[in-house]
């Protein structure tokens, strides 16, 4: 009886020790879609965006198919340039309460990391101005020599792909899974809050319903997860 009850402590021990906080992106760290809002930037309308990337998920298009079908639209403008692209995202801002939340954690010892759907050079861009440690993306834009945009990385199984990124990172940095608090609010997020048990749900205007029913916690402003974590 005594090795049964050293054994659920040691368990419990290790649930409740957090080590990280791993952000989405898109309606957590900040309210742009990098990619339609990416689109309007280079001219396309965002439906035609939208209709073409249904078509992919939808399986009426092939991936490589839908790719070149926005390559075509995104490359008639004058500005699918690597210099302006890296101009456009470092000008679109995080939420007003995500630099507080992120300096707060990292003055707490806490490891934070983004893992995100969304381009590689967008989260970066964010990563730096939030001073996040770490960012995972399996979205990328790519140029040619003369930095003109010509090719572009993207998976149409996001939920696995975040996944695959949350035991990289934790691999990476020697880490259990169940020692990360994970802060999403999107479907995409599912398998990340499945696999922690330690899911904190944003409200947003898209937030997923499915997603809220997984939750540990919940909460309407990113500022309210420092009284959460300060709790564990």
């Amino acid at each position: 009886r005594m090795s049964t009850r050293r054994k659920n402590f040691n368990c419990y021990t290790l649930i409740m020790n957090v080590k990280a906080v791993i952000f989405f992106f898109y309606g957590t760290l900040t309210e742009h879609n990098s990619w339609f809002e990416f689109s309007r930037a280079l001219g396309v309308p965002v439906k035609d965006h939208a209709t073409v990337y249904k078509d992919a998920v939808g399986g009426k298009i092939s991936l490589d198919r839908s790719k070149r079908l926005l390559l075509d639209m995104w490359r008639k403008s004058e500005n699918a340039n690597e210099a302006y692209i890296n101009e456009l995202f470092s000008s679109w801002e995080a939420k007003k309460d995500a630099k507080y939340v992120v300096d707060w954690l990292k003055s707490k010892g806490y490891k934070t990391c983004i893992i995100s759907g969304s381009l590689r050079q967008c989260a970066e861009a964010t990563a730096n101005k939030l001073d996040i440690d770490y960012f995972y993306t399996s979205s990328e834009l790519h140029y040619d020599s003369n930095g003109l945009l010509n090719e572009f990385d993207y998976v149409i199984d996001q939920a696995s792909a975040k996944l695959d990124h949350l035991k990289q990172f934790c691999k990476e940095n020697n880490l259990f899974v169940n020692e990360c608090i994970v802060v999403g609010d999107g479907d995409n997020d599912i398998s990340l809050f499945e696999a922690t048990k330690r899911g904190i749900f944003v409200e947003t205007k898209y937030s997923s319903e499915q997603l809220r029913s997984l939750a540990w916690k919940s909460v309407t402003q990113l500022r309210e997860i420092t009284d959460i974590i300060a709790m564990v």
